[in-house]
């Protein structure tokens, strides 16, 4: 009797063992997947930062910016903008394209010499100027493209003053 109980005790103490190094081995493994999870959730975090750095840097480079010229003059404030479209092309051989420029927000401006050519300018004030440019080849596919021109004002800085203190004689 005592050795079926002893048996009884070990297979037990056996089965505890088995039973604690199973919920262990668990455990590890959960805390390994917690730790994968992690790592992958913040590895997401990293690359939708850089597609959000991404994005914003491909906006940046869609807005121009200038500077109206110093002149010592401050009644003129306005500054020349060519928009250029010539680089343009159509990967199928031989289509013709033709070009439309749309002022899409911004002081209104005349666009020069007219809105169906490759190159257009216009004299503008500070502010921000959005153009869409249409770009149409001879079967009627057409692509869009967008750019913001933002001209800030004349520079000017403050005049900087001297003072000296001298000794003097009497009045001047």
């Amino acid at each position: 009797m005592k050795q079926i109980l002893s048996t009884i005790i070990l297979i037990g103490m056996a089965v505890s063992i088995f039973v604690w190094k199973e919920f262990d081995r668990i455990n590890q493994k959960d805390y390994q997947l917690q730790q994968i999870a992690e790592h992958k959730l913040k590895e997401k975090q990293e690359l939708d930062q850089v597609d959000a750095l991404r994005q914003k840097d491909i906006e940046s480079k869609s807005k121009h910016r200038v500077h109206v010229l110093h002149d010592s003059h401050p009644e003129t404030n306005t500054y020349a903008i060519i928009l250029d479209a010539t680089g343009s092309r159509d990967p199928d051989p031989g289509d013709e394209l033709t070009y439309e420029w749309i002022q899409t927000s911004g002081n209104p401006v005349e666009l020069k010499p007219h809105v169906k050519a490759p190159i257009i300018s216009f004299e503008g004030s500070p502010g921000e100027y959005v153009f869409e440019l249409i770009i149409t080849d001879n079967y009627g596919a057409t692509t869009r493209k967008e750019k913001s021109v933002i001209i800030n004002p004349e520079p000017n800085q403050s005049p900087v003053a001297d003072i000296k203190v001298r000794k003097g004689k009497g009045t001047i």
